[in-house]
This record gives C-alpha cells, sequence and structure tokens, in this order.
C-alpha cells in the first residue's frame, strides 16, 4: 500500500525525443508547483535541454539564467523513494528554483534535505526517461547529442488563478545613425577663353577649341613681315635730298641707295625668314625663274655695277612650302 498523496495537477513537456507526462502534488507542495505550472504557462521550459544526464542516477534540464529563489517545501509523506520523481533545482542549502528541474533514475534519499519533490512522471512517459539516461555522453554528465524540449502544455492547472503573463521582450538598443563625410566635389570649370584665370580648378577643353588654339599659335610663330616697297620717285626724291652730288657719280649713288634699302627690308626679315626655313611646315619666298631673271638680292653691290632699280622692283616672288 501507497503512503503517497494523489496528485492534483498535471502538464506535458514535449521533446525532440517522445513526450514526458508529469503529475504534480499541487495542494502538498503549493508554492514550487505554482512556480512550475506558471513557467509551463509561459513556455519558459520551451528550447531548454537536457544538458546533463548522470548514468542510472538522474537528467537535468538547463537553466541558463534563474531568475525566481523559492523556499524549500517539504512533506513527510514525499521522499525520494523511487525512481521517476520530479524534483527542483537547489540553488544552495536553503533555496531552490523553478526554471531548472530533474527527473530521477532510481531512488536518490540523499537529496531529501537539500531538494524539493514537485511530482512524478506518469504512464509509459518514463521510458522517454530511459532513452535520454542511455544517450551518448562526454566528460562525465554532458551529453553529446542533448535533447530539447520543444512545447509545454498544461492539462490541470489545480490553481484557478493562474493565467499565462506576457513574456518581456529585451528592449534592443536603437542604432545611432552614423552621417557619412560628404565626398569632396571636384569643381568643374567649362570655360573655353584663352584668358580665364587658372583658379586651381580642373578645366575641360574640347578638342577643336584645343586645334583652333594650336593652329592660332602656328600662325603667329610662322608670321612673316612683308617686303618693304619702296616708289621709284620716293627712292629718288630722297637720293636727292641726302646725297647732293654731281651728274657723274648720280647713278651710281641711285644704285647703291637702292641696293641699301632692298637689302635693308631683307636683313630686317633675315632672323624670321631663316626661322622659315627651319619649318618644313612653314612658307619660304623664292623667286619665280619663269618670270625674273637670275638675281641674288643678298650679293652685294659694288659702285661700278650698273643696275637699274626699276629691275630690282619688278622682281616678282612666290610662295612654296
Amino acid at each position: 500500500m501507497s503512503l503517497e498523496p494523489a496528485t492534483t495537477a498535471k502538464v506535458v513537456l514535449y521533446t525532440s525525443n517522445k513526450k514526458l507526462e508529469i503529475e504534480l502534488w499541487a495542494k502538498e507542495i503549493p508554492s514550487s508547483s505554482m512556480a512550475f505550472i506558471q513557467n509551463c504557462l509561459n513556455k519558459t521550459y520551451t528550447g531548454q535541454t537536457f544538458n546533463r544526464v548522470l548514468k542510472n542516477s538522474l537528467i537535468q534540464s538547463d537553466s541558463k539564467d534563474p531568475k525566481y529563489l523559492l523556499n524549500l517545501e517539504k512533506h513527510p509523506r514525499l521522499k525520494f523513494s523511487k525512481r521517476g520523481l520530479v524534483g527542483l533545482v537547489a540553488d544552495d542549502a536553503s533555496k531552490c528554483t523553478a526554471d531548472s528541474f530533474f527527473i530521477t533514475c532510481r531512488d536518490t534519499p540523499e537529496l531529501n534535505a537539500s531538494h524539493t519533490i514537485i511530482g512524478k512522471i506518469a504512464g509509459d512517459s518514463y521510458y522517454t526517461v530511459v532513452n535520454i539516461n542511455d544517450g551518448e555522453i562526454k566528460d562525465g554528465d554532458l551529453p553529446i547529442h542533448p535533447v530539447e524540449i520543444t512545447d509545454c502544455e498544461v492539462i490541470e492547472k489545480y490553481f484557478k488563478d493562474l493565467e499565462p503573463q506576457p513574456q518581456e521582450v529585451p528592449e534592443t538598443p536603437k542604432k545611432v545613425e552614423q552621417k557619412k563625410p560628404k565626398k569632396s566635389k571636384v569643381k568643374l570649370n567649362l570655360e573655353f577663353e584663352d584668358d580665364a584665370e587658372d583658379d586651381g580648378s580642373f578645366q575641360i577643353r574640347s578638342a577643336f577649341e584645343r586645334s583652333k588654339k594650336d593652329k592660332e599659335e602656328n600662325t603667329n610663330e610662322s608670321h612673316v613681315n612683308p617686303v618693304t616697297v619702296v616708289k621709284q620717285s620716293d627712292l629718288q626724291n630722297d637720293q636727292a635730298e641726302n646725297d647732293p652730288v654731281d651728274e657723274e657719280t648720280n647713278g651710281s649713288h641711285k644704285t647703291n641707295g637702292a641696293a641699301e634699302i632692298f637689302q635693308t627690308g631683307i636683313d630686317e626679315q633675315s632672323p624670321e625668314v631663316n626661322e622659315t626655313k627651319a619649318s618644313s611646315h612653314k612658307l619660304t619666298l623664292v623667286r619665280d625663274p619663269t618670270v625674273d631673271s637670275d638675281f641674288d638680292p643678298y650679293l652685294d653691290l659694288s659702285a661700278e655695277e650698273d643696275v637699274d632699280p626699276e629691275l630690282i622692283f619688278q622682281h616678282t616672288f612666290k610662295a612654296s612650302t
């Protein structure tokens, strides 16, 4: 004949193996039983695993963060005297927590003084306890493949005023949006004028404008001053005023004066003409052999040579590249 009192509450824990049916002594152990049933209503055990397995002794659920501590409760007719008993994990010698529980696999009288019994495994669900205890372990009591509690269901809560409590959702800290530094902008100055001031900004010029500018520079470099043309009448007047000589030497002076003026006009242009000859793309002045006779304007004319200045100014030139 059993001396145990009748159970008054029942819950079911669904695991990754099979379910566990637990009957509770809610009348004899009220405070601890109420806390256990409230955790089942709040789904506190969902996601926990049986992370401690003592071979042929007990299995224990995991509780990473125990929240509530309870005083130890005892009843003279309830002892750890057989397998399949459910107790709460002790925090110290006088306190226990409902956030974690264990199930015995044999009689454990050494736990009577320091732990609280709240219920027992009912029906065939004890085979689930045996399967968990028979699993492979490492480091003494750590299961290699821990069984997880997937859901909780309260069949009989006994305490009529118990209701599921809203779970506290931890507030996630708001992310402070960091402003990204602004990228430095490149200033584009779309000016095509040659006299635009250089202010350090990046300038874009079109290929057409650049080609036009190069052509103007080449034209300025290849510019040659034209040969000075002096009328014969002006030449004779200047000779008469500047060199009053007799009639015998007048012709020779006229010739020398004309040659000097013509040669001066050529000499003034000689630096630029020489520069023109150095470039294959610049114009040079050559004589037209079909019109003019052989004449070298760079030869010095002596007084004995009789050259008509009129013939000199009748020479024509043509441009060749």
